[in-house]
């Protein structure tokens, strides 16, 4: 039996607005349990579930605490920055340190001053999921990259806030493996059919979406220290948090056969990646920022 993912969720209520109401909470939560907004992932055990806003959404509390959610009351002055998103970047950080086994944070806000969270995140190597607007392409570009996974907002109203279980068990699972057709009667309707898997039978991401989580990973680490080679040690060990990633064997390094090969073809699928062949497929990478 798989484990489930243990993450924890912080809402920036204000931030988010209207989008995530109480009267759907428990839709919403189901949806991230589910691993429906990161299927490869699959499901998740939300350990730490939190809401963070003012004095004005104090009426929500009862609803949202009968959902699980810890409700942590900001104080809002007068023109100044909402302070609910300050206190939420404390909070998991500290969350971070003080709960080591959570493996992801979602985070449910679009405030692009989160990106220093997401490194912060990275380098205490935890995963990362973040709501996004693709209406907002400032932030969308820097949660693309810091991120390991964009949940877009058209995706969370479309999908998240209506989202409904569906009943599941060992005895519905063998009847969908087994079905019989009784005598005289039309044809029976066939089950949903799952998503093509590759040739290992196992369903894993695409070529092309591990490719995209490694490129995401090596900008990542190397734009930590900008026009400065980064150490394959460090690279390597974000990539090994990518599903699939082996350094030996027929798809070693996600198909590329070597270390040189994966680096040279994300300086190829990325122009701020800058990647100098050395010997013994080795390879010097470093992160140049656009001017």
């Amino acid at each position: 039996m798989w484990r489930k993912r243990r993450s924890a969720l912080f809402i920036d209520f204000e931030n988010v607005g209207p989008r995530v109401s109480p009267e759907i909470i428990g839709s919403l939560t189901a949806w991230l349990e589910d691993g429906k907004f990161d299927e490869p992932g699959g499901k998740r055990k939300l350990v730490t579930k939190r809401v963070y806003w003012n004095s004005s959404a104090e009426k929500h509390r009862e609803v949202f605490e009968a959902a699980g959610f810890e409700v942590v009351l900001c104080e809002k002055f007068s023109s100044m920055k909402n302070g609910a998103d300050i206190r939420m970047a404390l909070d998991i950080i500290d969350t971070c340190w003080k709960v080591p086994e959570i493996k992801e944070y979602i985070l449910f806000t679009t405030d692009s001053d989160f990106v220093p969270v997401l490194q912060r995140l990275t380098e205490r190597s935890k995963l990362s999921a973040i709501l996004v607007n693709e209406a907002r392409m400032d932030a969308h570009t820097a949660f693309n990259i810091f991120a390991d996974v964009l949940v877009p907002l058209r995706h969370l109203m479309s999908e998240g806030l209506v989202y409904r279980r569906t009943k599941s068990g060992i005895l519905r699972n063998l009847r969908s493996k087994t079905p019989t057709r009784a005598p005289g009667k039309g044809p029976q309707t066939s089950a949903p059919k799952r998503p093509a898997l590759d040739e290992a039978g196992k369903g894993k991401a695409s070529d092309e979406s591990l490719l995209a989580q490694a490129e995401r990973a090596v900008v990542r680490v190397a734009s930590r220290t900008p026009k400065k080679f980064v150490t394959r040690r460090a690279i390597e060990e974000q990539l090994q948090q990518i599903e699939g990633f082996k350094k030996r064997g027929a798809d070693a390094y996600l198909g590329k056969q070597h270390y040189q090969g994966l680096m040279m073809d994300i300086g190829k699928r990325n122009k701020r990646i800058k990647v100098q062949p050395g010997r013994n497929l080795s390879a010097s990478v470093m992160y140049v920022p656009e001017e």
